[in-house]
């Protein structure tokens, strides 16, 4: 099984620039998302988190980082993530650990 790891906003920008950049996903909902996400990020709230991943069927090698807004439902997203068999998550937690400009 996968492993789970939590990274700094310093090393998720790292990887953004990165020629394979991870699938960045914000599991907020909509209306916090239009408030302000991270740039490239995709928006799937967990309450459709699962259903979501299994209909866009990124590979199970595939890097992905998920944040949120507070670290609790990143952590949901990422334990979904690792059950469905992803070797490569990782967790920024809320959307504070981000000290970069936010799109809106």
């Amino acid at each position: 099984m996968g492993n789970i790891r939590k990274i700094s906003g310093r090393e998720l920008r790292k990887m953004l620039k990165d020629r394979f950049p991870p699938l960045l996903i914000d599991v907020r909902s909509r209306r916090d998302f239009r408030k302000g996400h991270i740039g490239g990020s995709k928006n799937i709230p967990i309450e459709k988190f699962k259903d979501t991943i299994k209909k866009i069927k990124p590979d199970l090698n595939s890097t992905i980082a998920v944040y949120c807004t507070c670290g609790i439902k990143s952590a949901e997203a990422c334990h979904i993530l690792k059950r469905m068999g992803f070797k490569k998550i990782y967790d920024l937690g809320g959307i504070d650990n981000w000290h970069y400009r936010l799109e809106h």
